[in-house]
């Protein structure tokens, strides 16, 4: 029993390494190396209190808190709901899928229709995850739920980073990158642990 999983691993494992083969072989051309740290360009607090910058650090932890909220605590709901394992799983793969499938086209759809639109497309989208979450208990609320919160945040997340990419120079990517991502994972690990509390 406890080798149940096994097979799950050494996919990973194998995929792991042929993208290792994969990577080891590129060969990129170098780029002009600039100065990028926390003592270029200006300073912190001048880059974070931008207008655009706020709005796409609000994008990126909206998406990402809401996201990860969002697919800790599904599992658990379906798990008291009375679903078995494999209706659970699905529902993850599924939001899994939501959540990176539209990368194929999202950039377009930002150079079509412009970053915030596609931002608030994502927010939409969320909503509509709200709505479908709120239905019932059956598989096809939770699937679909996950589904839309998966597109969600690919679009609110993609967005939003590619707005932060305009409010600094390559100079100031250092400082104004380690920020934007640490109150992003912190808010993340934040509502992960806060999932059960909630259920």
């Amino acid at each position: 029993q406890h080798l149940e999983y096994i097979g799950s691993f050494l996919i990973i494992s194998i995929i792991s390494l042929v993208a290792m083969g994969i990577l080891s072989s590129l060969h990129i051309a170098d780029t002009v190396e600039q100065k990028s740290d926390f003592t270029a360009g200006r300073p912190w607090q001048q880059i974070v209190f931008q207008p655009t910058y706020l709005v796409a650090l609000f994008g990126a932890v909206t998406g990402y808190g809401i996201m990860i909220l969002g697919m800790t605590a599904t599992p658990i709901a379906m798990r008291h709901s009375h679903h078995e394992l494999g209706s659970i799983t699905t529902v993850i793969q599924l939001h899994v899928l939501g959540m990176f499938l539209p990368s194929f086209f999202t950039g377009h759809l930002i150079a079509r229709f412009g970053v915030l639109k596609i931002m608030f497309a994502g927010l939409l989208l969320f909503a509509c995850y709200i709505g479908f979450a709120l239905s019932g208990i059956q598989f096809a609320s939770f699937a679909i739920s996950l589904i839309l919160l998966g597109v969600g945040w690919n679009f609110l997340f993609i967005g939003s980073t590619s707005l932060l990419t305009g409010t600094y120079s390559v100079a100031e990517k250092a400082k104004a990158q380690a920020i934007n991502d640490m109150t992003v994972f912190v808010v993340g690990l934040i509502c992960s642990f806060s999932a059960g509390a909630l259920l």
